[in-house]
Formats: C-alpha cells, sequence, structure tokens
C-alpha cells in the first residue's frame, strides 16, 4: 500500500494575500483574511487524532475483547455445569 503525503494543513499567507490583493482586496484585508484561515486551521486540527490515539484505543479494545471472551466462556461453563446437574438429576430421581 502505497502512503501519500498528507498535504499541509497551513495556506501560504503571502500568497493568498498577493492572490486576494490581485483581485481587488486592500492588503490589510487580505492579510487578516490569511492570518484567521490559517488560525482557523490550526484550532480544527487540534481535534484530529494521532497514531498514538488510535494505537491506544486499539489496545483499549483489544483489552475490553479479551475480557468479554474471559466472561463468555465463564458463563458457558457455568451453564453447561448446571444442565450436566439438571441431566444427572432427571436421570437419577427420573422426572
Amino acid at each position: 500500500m502505497t502512503t501519500l503525503p498528507m498535504p499541509s494543513p497551513f495556506i501560504d499567507t503571502l500568497i493568498f494575500s498577493k492572490r486576494m490583493q490581485k483581485a481587488g482586496l486592500q492588503r490589510e484585508i487580505a492579510e487578516e483574511l490569511a492570518e484567521a484561515i490559517n488560525e482557523g486551521q490550526s484550532r480544527s486540527i487540534e481535534k484530529f487524532a494521532t497514531k498514538d490515539d488510535i494505537k491506544h484505543l486499539e489496545e483499549k479494545i483489544e483489552n475490553k475483547l479479551e475480557i468479554l471472551k474471559r466472561d463468555i466462556v465463564i458463563k458457558l461453563g457455568g451453564i453447561m455445569v448446571l444442565g450436566i446437574t439438571v441431566l444427572g438429576y432427571m436421570i437419577k430421581f427420573g422426572s
């Protein structure tokens, strides 16, 4: 599987500002707009999960699955013991 490089989450504020000026915006407005966009992107990126976050969650899920498997085996074993006991009583005392 080929991993593509992740695009930069930030814009080049100088290029953006110059393009906005070329489109007719005043320099100050274009620069503020570029900075506001970068700031907004920066804040939203803080909420992204990292590889370590995902790995940690995978480990937690695997641990919980192991506990569930163990609990199921214990409960099934208990049901089998109960069933064998009931069957033994039925055979010994008749029903």
